[in-house]
């Protein structure tokens, strides 16, 4: 090593709960690491209710869509067939919400968590809200959040971040 260039810093990380640090490619890093995607406040416009009014008007709904997996060994290699596309979830939430009337945001909310877990079955979480924007005057919005978790090793890390 010549006088004027610099060693290779070494980073260390500790991996949750084992206290053990792990080397790949010669540096230390945690030995899981998550990647998000999310797509947050879409609006669209479609059937849902209970309520005989409700079949006959479309209402405005917000949906928040939140996509966990563990990151790639690669992330930053810039090959898009290996990415959670969001397009694709976009798309797909179209999709459901142009199928015909749904009587519950329950519903609406499973079936979009259905259709991701179709669409990336290595997932290791998701969440999913959706909510009716203009149901009471007096209340922003009113909805339903699902949460699930496929991978163990996540809901430990979402407990401790919380």
């Amino acid at each position: 090593m010549s006088k004027n260039s610099a060693a290779p810093a070494k980073v260390m990380a500790i991996a949750s709960g084992s206290g053990k640090a792990l080397v790949t490619n010669g540096l230390h890093r945690a030995s899981t690491r998550w990647q998000r995607v999310r797509i947050d406040g879409m609006i669209i416009e479609c059937l849902i209710g209970v309520h005989e009014c409700e079949h006959q008007a479309p209402q405005r709904v917000s949906i928040d869509v939140e996509l966990v997996r563990r990151e790639p060994d690669d992330p930053t290699d810039e090959i898009y067939a290996r990415v959670m596309c969001y397009e694709s979830v976009i798309n797909m939430v179209r999709d459901i919400a142009g199928e015909g009337h749904i009587k519950l945001v329950e519903t609406f909310a499973e079936r979009i968590a259905e259709a991701c877990t179709l669409k990336y079955p290595t997932i290791s979480a998701l969440n999913i809200t959706v909510n009716k924007i203009d149901v009471f005057r007096d209340v922003a919005k009113v909805g339903v959040r699902l949460e699930r978790v496929f991978d163990p090793a996540f809901e430990h890390v979402s407990e401790t971040a919380s």
